[in-house]
């Protein structure tokens, strides 16, 4: 019976400990439409991002690090992922959109990586 006890204690210990906890984020996104992200001219500088049509745009801060890919696909240079968002600006409507998703580091408001999804 005092080994029931003890482990009855020890299992409401443990779970207080564990409720206590709180969870950070290691990444933040934002996944918008095409048309709402500004890319960067170079590869070191600002992404702004408007993530959604009644917020203020967010800036954050690329660099070397940051990738660029199409979804699915490996990373591709950020020029070749600037023709290919603009050729697909071109083809954008009222009914298809392409989306962007924006990840980010939260404490720094470092991208570390932008993939294109095409519409379909």
């Amino acid at each position: 019976m005092r080994r029931m006890t003890l482990a009855v204690a020890a299992a409401l210990l443990c779970g207080e400990v564990w409720a206590a906890r709180t969870l950070e984020p290691i990444e933040g996104a934002h996944e918008v439409r095409l048309t709402d992200i500004v890319l960067p001219p170079g590869p070191v500088g600002s992404l702004i991002v408007r993530p959604c049509p009644e917020c203020d745009p967010v800036s954050l801060l690329v660099d070397g690090n940051t990738t660029y890919s199409l979804a699915g696909q490996p990373p591709i240079a950020l020029a070749d992922f600037t023709v290919i968002a603009q050729q697909l600006l071109a083809l954008e409507s009222e009914e298809t959109s392409s989306s962007v998703g924006v990840f980010y580091l939260p404490g720094s408001m470092r991208a570390t990586r932008i993939v294109l999804y095409p519409a379909r």
